[in-house]
């Protein structure tokens, strides 16, 4: 659950022998808030019983989970960081059963599956607008198998593909005006900077003022930064977003360096260009003088 960094400390961890169990709460070291509480049968605290809450570095929720000797056991909630619901599940010994459904961050429903309690069931995704993303069968709770259908927005149908034990087997893409892709183009890709990492991390170490802390006169200490942001279609770095809010102008400079980022190629989707999310963390050292 926790690991040694070699980035610096993130969490102040306590554990203590509460109600004939264990309980662990974590604090977020720079934010100064809390990061999760619960409940273990076990010292090392890898067995949860009861509820376990999580929590974002801006102090709103993460999760509740519910457990019971390690596995997770009725109702469990996910949140998006702007305290909107994301995900509300029911579990039995471990594995999903019945409906549960998601939300995204502005509060439209997304998808839903049902299952059996035994791993398998089965799953739709819809577009914020409420068309049909996609649907399929899974197993083991997360793997997809045999065929899943997906669409385009405007309702037309985007790709056929057949699954082996999570794995692509055989697949069939058209475009928006309904033409079939070569299949030899209907592959995923992730978006990619010029150079790929090394010329990311070229960029990044050419671009990045790595003294802003210690000129803003931060505390002594290690702060990962972490910030988000999106690749378009044209390859355009986009919608640039902090996750951690530890001050000083660090958010501010990553943010800064992420703005004057050149074209990326983007990512691809059933043979056709697609957004995609991707995180940044950047660390920053301020030592004794």
């Amino acid at each position: 659950m926790f690991k040694p960094s070699p980035s610096g400390w993130r969490y102040y961890v306590t554990t203590e022998k509460k109600d004939g169990l264990w309980y662990r709460e974590a604090y977020f070291i720079p934010e100064k808030g809390m990061a999760m509480m619960g409940f273990y049968k076990d010292k090392d605290c890898k067995i949860a019983e009861g509820k376990i809450e999580w929590y974002y570095p801006n102090r709103n929720l993460s999760s509740v989970i519910n457990f019971k000797d390690g596995k997770k056991e009725g109702t469990s909630w996910k949140f998006h960081e702007n305290a909107k619901l994301r995900d509300s599940s029911t579990y039995a010994n471990g594995h999903l059963t019945g409906i549960s459904l998601g939300w995204d961050e502005e509060g439209n429903q997304i998808d839903s599956t049902n299952f059996d309690g035994n791993g398998n069931g089965v799953e739709a995704h819809w577009y914020a607008n409420g068309a049909v993303y996609s649907t399929g069968r899974i197993t083991n709770d997360t793997i997809r198998i045999n065929r899943w259908t997906y669409y385009h927005e405007n309702g037309k149908l985007r790709a056929t593909v057949d699954y082996v034990n999570g794995k692509i087997a055989h697949c069939s893409c058209s475009d928006e005006m309904g033409v079939q892709v070569d299949s030899s183009l209907c592959v995923e890709k992730e978006a990619s900077f010029p150079g790929e990492n090394k010329g990311w991390l070229s960029f990044m170490n050419q671009n990045l003022r790595v003294d802003v802390a210690i000129n803003n006169l931060a505390p002594i200490g290690t702060y990962t930064v972490v910030v988000q942001f999106v690749v378009d279609k044209e390859g355009h770095v986009t919608d640039i977003k902090p996750l951690t809010a530890f001050g000083f102008g660090m958010e501010e400079e990553v943010v800064r360096v992420l703005n004057k980022s050149p074209k990326w190629t983007p990512a691809i989707q059933f043979g056709q260009k697609v957004k995609a999310y991707r995180k940044q963390p950047v660390s920053f050292i301020v030592e004794k003088s």
